[in-house]
C-alpha cells in the first residue's frame, strides 16, 4: 500500500499576518517581513510532512518490517537446523559437508546480528570451528582502537558497538566535549598568564545582544498578556464560551511557553484581536523585533528539519537529499525485499527435506562471504 504525503495540507497556512500595501507602497522592512513569513510557512510545512511521513514510518515498521524480520530469522534457523541435519547423513561428500558448513556459518551469523541465539551461536561454532564472542570481542577491540586512531577517543564496555548510531554518538559527544574543555580551561597557557578581558567592543556587542533578548522576551509578554486578558475564561459568564476560551487559553499558554511569536500572532487574528492592517501600521522598531523573534523561530524549524534528515540518512545509511516520499519508498524496497528473502528461504527450506534434491541445489550454490555489520559505518 503506497501513502502519499501532502506537506501543502499538514500544517495550516499562515494567513492574516502577510503586510499588504493600502495608500502607501510597503516599506523594506515590511517587505522583509512578508519574506520571512513564506518561508517560516514553507519551514512549517515541511516540517510538519516529516512529522506525518516519521508516523507512518514508524507504523510500517512495526507492522510490516519487524514481522518480516522475524519471519526471515525464523526461516534461517529452521534452514540452519536442516542443513546441519543433512550435514551427518551417509551419502554425503566431504566438498558437500564444506558448503553445507559455510552455508550454516552464514545463516546462523544473519541470525545473531539480528537476535541472540544460543543454538545458532553453537552451530556457528562447530561449523566455522571457531569462537563466535571471541570473534565479536576482537571485531569491538579492532573497531575502538581505529576510532581511537582517527578521533583520539576511548569507547568503555557500555558502548553498544552493534550499533552506528550509539558508537557515532558516543564520539561525537566525546568530541564535542574535548572541544569545549579545550577552550574553556586553557591547559597550554602559562599559570600566571591573566584571563584575557574582552575588548571594548566585545564588550558593547555583548550588551547589545543582551538588550535585544531581553527586548525580544518582553514583546513575546506584551502579546501573550493582551490574549491573556482577552481569553480569560473565569471572567467569561456563559458557559460554552467559557468552555471555547479555555481551549483557546491553552494553546496560547502553550505557544508562550515554547516563545513562539508566530503562534501567539496567529491566535490573535483568529480572536480578531489584530488584523494585517494593524500589523502594517506597527512602528519600524516594533516590526523590526518581530522580525527578530520569527527568524529566530525560522532557524529552530530549520534545525529541527536538518535533525530528522540527518537522523535517517544515519540510521538508513543514504547519502544524498532526504524526503517524506524517499523514506516512505524506502520501507516499499525493505518490504519487496524481504518478501524475496522470505520466498527464497521457504523454497530452500522445502528442498532441504529431500537429500536427493539438496546435493543437486548445492552445486549451483555458492556460500557468500559473511558481511561485516559495520560496512555501512559512516566514518
Amino acid at each position: 500500500m503506497t501513502h502519499s504525503l501532502f506537506p501543502d495540507d499538514s500544517a495550516p497556512a499562515i494567513t492574516g499576518l502577510v503586510l499588504t500595501a493600502s495608500e502607501a507602497p510597503l516599506s523594506k522592512e515590511q517587505k522583509a517581513f512578508n519574506n520571512l513569513l513564506a518561508k517560516l510557512d514553507k519551514a512549517r510545512r515541511k516540517l510538519a510532512g516529516w512529522r506525518e511521513a516519521l508516523e507512518v514510518f514508524r507504523r510500517r515498521c512495526a507492522g510490516e518490517l519487524e514481522p518480516r524480520e522475524a519471519r526471515q530469522a525464523d526461516l534461517q534457523v529452521g534452514l540452519a537446523q536442516a542443513l546441519h541435519a543433512a550435514h551427518g547423513q551417509k551419502g554425503v561428500t566431504a566438498a558437500e559437508r564444506r558448503k553445507l558448513s559455510l552455508l550454516i556459518v552464514e545463516l546462523a551469523a544473519s541470525v545473531l546480528e539480528a537476535r541472540d541465539d544460543a543454538e545458532m551461536k553453537a552451530l556457528y561454532n562447530q561449523h566455522g570451528e571457531t569462537d563466535y564472542d571471541a570473534e565479536e570481542e576482537a571485531a569491538d577491540a579492532d573497531l575502538k582502537a581505529m576510532l581511537a586512531g582517527l578521533f583520539g577517543v576511548e569507547l568503555g564496555d557500555d558502548v553498544d558497538m552493534r550499533s552506528p548510531e550509539a558508537v557515532a554518538a558516543h564520539v561525537e559527544a566525546q568530541v564535542r566535549a574535548r572541544a569545549g574543555s579545550a577552550g574553556e580551561d586553557g591547559d597550554d597557557a602559562p599559570f600566571d598568564a591573566p584571563p584575557r578581558r574582552p575588548s571594548g567592543h566585545q564588550q558593547a556587542r555583548e550588551a547589545r545582544l543582551a538588550a535585544d533578548e531581553k527586548a525580544m522576551s518582553q514583546t513575546v509578554r506584551e502579546v501573550y498578556r493582551k490574549l491573556a486578558s482577552a481569553l480569560h475564561p473565569d471572567r467569561e459568564p456563559d458557559p460554552a464560551e467559557r468552555q471555547r476560551k479555555t481551549a483557546l487559553m491553552q494553546r496560547v499558554n502553550e505557544a508562550y511557553q515554547a516563545n513562539n511569536l508566530l503562534q501567539l500572532l496567529e491566535l490573535q487574528i483568529e480572536i480578531e484581536q489584530i488584523d494585517s492592517a494593524h500589523l502594517a501600521g506597527l512602528a519600524p522598531q516594533r516590526l523590526k523585533r518581530y522580525h527578530q523573534i520569527l527568524r529566530a523561530q525560522l532557524q529552530d524549524l530549520e534545525m529541527e528539519i536538518f535533525g530528522i534528515e540527518h537522523g535517517l540518512r544515519q540510521q538508513l545509511h543514504l547519502r544524498g537529499r532526504m524526503t517524506p516520499k524517499l523514506l516512505l519508498q524506502c520501507v516499499e524496497a525493505d518490504v519487496a525485499t524481504l518478501d524475496g528473502e522470505i520466498r527464497r528461504l521457504e523454497g530452500e527450506l522445502a528442498i532441504s527435506a529431500d537429500l536427493k534434491a539438496l546435493k543437486a541445489w548445492l552445486k549451483g550454490i555458492r556460500p557468500a562471504r559473511r558481511q561485516e555489520a559495520w560496512s555501512g559505518f559512516p566514518f
